[in-house]
């Protein structure tokens, strides 16, 4: 997996840790299930609890999904970052990673309305084929 200073090579600085929370919070809100402690079900990472119907698309097929600037969140353990950037960076970096485990990103727009999703666990098969799913209030 890469290291933050290999991350920070591709998507730039990350957020500072309090404009981090306060997104991430909102983020959340938006496209994840609420956290029910006593249940499992509600557990892991946010790729596996969005909320509302999630389309699965290979990369080369998304069109109509370009925010400039968008967000960009990488969940890792105990290393997440949020960094600002746009669409193609983050489209750069999925096409030239090696084989090999990597964390999840998420690319989603400023306002909040869609997300994009690679939940890392493909490394550099092909096609590339993401998760897009739109926010539910």
């Amino acid at each position: 997996m890469l290291d933050d200073d290999q991350f920070s090579n591709i998507f730039g600085l990350s957020l500072p840790l309090d404009e981090t929370k306060i997104v991430l919070e909102k983020f959340k809100n938006k496209f994840r299930k609420e956290f029910i402690k006593k249940d499992i079900s509600t557990h892991g990472l946010i790729w596996s609890n969005f909320k509302g119907a999630v389309n699965w698309v290979k990369l080369d097929e998304i069109k109509d999904f370009d925010p400039d600037p968008c967000y960009v969140y990488i969940e890792a353990r105990k290393r997440s970052k949020l960094y600002t950037r746009n669409f193609l960076k983050f489209r750069e970096y999925l096409l030239n990673r090696d084989d090999g485990r990597y964390p999840a990103i998420y690319v989603f727009d400023i306002n909040m309305v869609e997300c994009i999703c690679d939940t890392g666990e493909n490394g550099s098969l092909s096609p590339i084929v993401l998760m897009r799913v739109v926010a539910k209030d």
